[in-house]
């Protein structure tokens, strides 16, 4: 048996960490040059929202952790581990899929988390064992949570309304609007709280790490900085609504309400803490570990399969840009030249006129065709909005969208779904939409289409894109709304939008379709993008 002196074992595992720091600098430039698109999006969104802001100080937190652990890392061997190069060729897949199909989110997840398994792949389970967490900690860097916003909007609405009413002042609700004798109020999305929900999420795991051993009590400690800063959502809403109602609408609006707010979401991180601290473990130092069972048994192999291992990662790492931009080469936008709204359509007058009121406000859409069609006095509004192709900036699904404009009109209750029967045996899911507006009220189906075939969900419009793009064929995706801009009973109003959809549905998808010029379609004020 080879003999290794103390000297020798100290020299070869430093050899073998440096070879593991090349290893690791090597992957992360990689993933810095490969993704350096993904990675400017988070730094974008970062910037463009407050409720990111924590963001910027993820990456220091977790170097810092890091460093504390030096003296730990300094006595572990590190070497490749193959299992982690695999994991890091799987991410590059997420990031693949998530490109076609247009969900930015994907992306940053699988980028971040690109990091840790580039960590895992070249010092092995042991090393990155010992770093975990500030590894995982880096998750707060993504920028996620506009998910949680609708949902969090109806509960702050929910509790303070019904915080008013059990507190005797008078309030009619109506969705994310009340009314008080004060005035009125609306739950917007800057008020859902979803900032603070993910600003005390970082700081409480942060805290967590740090003050207990504890997993049970991690866990516990979790668990409350995930439901505090809700329920301190609502109270703060409900506050500020008692404040404007008491100075008659005096305090807290405009500046106010968000000075308010991030005073009371100072004092509620403050008591959290406190109340953690009294529970706080000792932090007792890790036990020495034992420098023989730590020593690198046969060094010479780490040689000879870290430059295979560190090849291999480079070239997974490297896959997903690469195989998109050959995928993308091969599938050029496309949008049918003379695409235009139909005419004629059997009992209906069709005309180039519009209501403003009902134009959709679609970012980065290709085109925008708009028409209406009158039978028996009844006026129902056509819009149809176009993407030649899925891309950051000009989705068909976003939330920068919105089918009817805010300004314009006041949504009564939820968005609904309703099955139509456009033919004998075909049907499809449309949404529903009721709205309020000056002296009026207006009722709106829409729904999504790829290539003419109609889709039920954003995400299937996404999917249905990545397919198209992989089989190498073009798509254009589109909204298409109908609409009545006055409401006389809804179940007839059903009726009358059930019988335009069923007789335009049709030559609807015959024109938009159109690579030719027809007589048969020749209306419809268009917007066009070049681009």
């Amino acid at each position: 048996m080879e003999m290794t002196t103390p000297a020798a074992g100290n020299a070869q595992l430093r050899n073998g960490m440096l070879a593991s720091a090349a290893a690791i600098a090597a992957t992360l430039s990689a993933i810095l040059l490969a993704y350096f698109d993904t990675l400017r999006s988070m730094v974008v969104v970062w910037l463009s929202t407050d409720t990111y802001i924590h963001c910027f100080v993820i990456l220091p937190i977790s170097a810092y952790l890091i460093w504390r652990k030096w003296p730990d890392l300094r006595r572990l061997s590190p070497a490749p581990y193959l299992p982690g190069v695999f994991v890091l060729l799987g991410l590059s897949l997420i990031w693949l899929v998530s490109d076609f199909i247009g969900v930015q989110l994907g992306k940053h997840f699988a980028v971040v988390a690109m990091v840790p398994a580039a960590v895992v792949a070249m010092t092995g389970r042991r090393y990155a064992g010992t770093i975990a967490f500030p590894l995982g900690y880096l998750v707060f860097a993504v920028p996620f949570g506009e998910l949680l916003i609708p949902h969090l909007v109806d509960y702050t609405a929910a509790f303070t309304v019904s915080a008013l009413n059990l507190t005797g002042i008078p309030v009619i609700r109506d969705g994310i609007y009340f009314s008080i004798p004060a005035g009125n109020f609306e739950v917007a999305r800057a008020c859902s709280g979803v900032r603070y929900l993910l600003a005390t999420l970082a700081l409480g795991t942060l805290y967590a790490y740090l003050t207990y051993n504890s997993r049970r009590k991690r866990l516990i400690f979790l668990l409350i900085s995930f439901v505090l800063p809700i329920i301190a959502n609502g109270l703060r809403a409900y506050g500020i609504v008692l404040l404007a109602h008491y100075s008659d609408m005096k305090i807290a609006v405009g500046v106010d309400h968000l000075i308010f707010g991030w005073i009371f979401f100072g004092i509620v991180i403050t008591i959290l803490f406190v109340i953690g601290s009294r529970f706080s473990d000792d932090q007792a130092e890790a036990p020495p570990a034992d420098a023989d069972a730590l020593m690198p048994q046969q060094p010479e192999n780490r040689r000879t399969t870290m430059l295979p291992a560190l090849s291999l990662t480079l070239l997974f790492v490297v896959a997903a840009p690469v195989l998109a931009t050959m995928i993308d080469s091969r599938s050029q936008d496309y949008l049918p030249t003379f695409a235009s709204l139909p005419g004629n359509i059997p009992g209906w007058q069709a005309s180039n006129t519009f209501d403003a009121d009902f134009q959709p406000r679609f970012v980065g859409a290709s085109r925008e065709l708009f028409a209406s069609y009158t039978r028996e006095g009844r006026q129902v509004n056509l819009a149809v909005v176009q993407y030649a192709r899925q891309r950051q900036g000009a989705e068909l699904a976003s939330f920068g969208n919105v089918v009817l404009d805010k300004t314009r009109f006041r949504k009564i209750g939820k968005m609904k779904q309703r099955h139509v029967e456009v033919g004998a045996e075909f049907g499809f899911p449309v949404r529903e939409l009721l709205a309020n507006r000056t002296m009026s009220q207006g009722i709106v189906w829409y729904w999504f289409s790829v290539n003419g075939q109609p889709v039920s969900s954003d995400i299937q419009v996404k999917l249905q894109e990545g397919m198209n793009l992989l089989r190498g064929r073009a798509s254009t995706s589109s909204a298409i709304i109908i609409g009545l801009n006055v409401m006389r009973d809804l179940d007839s109003d059903r009726s009358l939008l059930q019988e335009f959809l069923a007789a335009s549905y049709g030559p609807v998808n015959r024109c938009l379709t159109m690579i030719e010029q027809h007589p048969d379609c020749s209306i419809g004020s268009v917007i066009y993008d070049e681009r």
